[in-house]
C-alpha cells in the first residue's frame, strides 16, 4: 500500500498559520526554530489555555506547602502575604540571544533591574515575599550582593527540580522575569502584575522576544530596563 506524502507548509518567523490553506489537505505546518507566537496566547486568552495545561496535584500541593513555609519564616501572622516570583534565565540562553541580536544586545539584566521592580511592589503591598529562582550560579554570585536589603528575599529557597520550581513560580501572585518561555509561561499562570526585562529591540525582529511581545499586549505586563 502506497502512503500519500504529506505536503509541508512552512510558516515564516512572524507569519500567520494559513488555516484556510490547510483545510482539506493532508499537510503539516513547519514552524521556524524557537517560534513563539505571543499573539495567539493573548488573542485566545490564557484562561482557555489553563483548561488544557494543568499541573499534577502533587506538584501543586508541594508548591503550597513551600509557600506556607516561607510565610512562617518571615511573618508570625501571615494573612494577606503577597508572593512575587522572580526568575533569571541565563546560562546557555545568553549566547542564544547574542546570536540573534549581536551588538544590539546590551547584556542581561542585573540586580538593578530586579531592585526597580521590587520597589514597585514594596510601595503597593505591606506584607511581601520575593522568591528568586535561577540556575545561573555565576550570574547569582555577581549580583547577590547588590539586591535590596530592605526586602524579604528568598533565593532558590528549596532544593528542587525544574518542574517544581516552575509550579512554585506559577503559584505566586506577581512576577519579575527576564526572558524566555519558562518564566513567561509561569508568569501567565501566576496572573497579576508582571515586569519584563526590556531588550530594547523591535518586536518584528527575529529574536527571543516572547516576554516582550506579551508585555506589549497584556494589560498587566510592563517592560522595564
Amino acid at each position: 500500500m502506497c502512503m500519500q506524502q504529506r505536503e509541508k507548509i512552512a510558516v515564516a518567523f512572524h507569519g500567520d498559520i494559513p488555516v484556510k490553506k490547510l483545510k482539506g489537505k493532508n499537510a503539516f505546518v513547519e514552524l521556524p526554530k524557537y517560534s513563539a507566537r505571543y499573539e495567539f496566547v493573548s488573542d485566545y486568552g490564557f484562561e482557555n489555555f489553563r483548561k488544557e495545561l494543568r499541573f499534577k496535584p502533587e506538584y501543586v500541593t508541594e508548591a503550597y506547602t513551600n509557600l506556607k513555609s516561607l510565610k512562617s519564616s518571615y511573618y508570625k501572622e501571615y494573612d494577606d502575604v503577597v508572593f512575587v516570583g522572580m526568575h533569571y534565565r541565563g546560562t546557555d540562553f545568553i549566547p542564544h540571544i547574542k546570536d540573534y541580536l549581536h551588538d544590539k544586545f546590551e547584556g542581561p539584566p542585573t540586580y538593578e533591574y530586579y531592585n526597580k521592580a521590587m520597589s514597585f511592589f514594596q510601595e503597593k503591598y505591606e506584607k511581601i515575599i520575593f522568591v528568586l529562582i535561577t540556575i545561573d550560579k555565576d550570574w547569582l554570585d555577581k549580583n547577590r550582593i547588590g539586591f535590596k536589603k530592605d526586602v524579604n528575599l528568598a533565593i532558590n529557597p528549596f532544593q528542587s527540580e525544574k518542574i517544581k520550581d516552575f509550579v512554585l513560580l506559577s503559584h505566586c501572585n506577581h512576577s519579575i522575569i527576564s526572558f524566555g518561555s519558562y518564566s513567561s509561561t509561569a508568569a501567565l499562570f501566576a496572573g497579576g502584575t508582571t515586569f519584563v526585562y526590556d531588550l530594547g529591540v523591535p518586536l518584528n525582529m527575529p529574536a527571543p522576544i516572547l516576554a516582550m511581545g506579551l508585555a506589549s499586549r497584556m494589560p498587566n505586563w510592563h517592560l522595564l530596563k
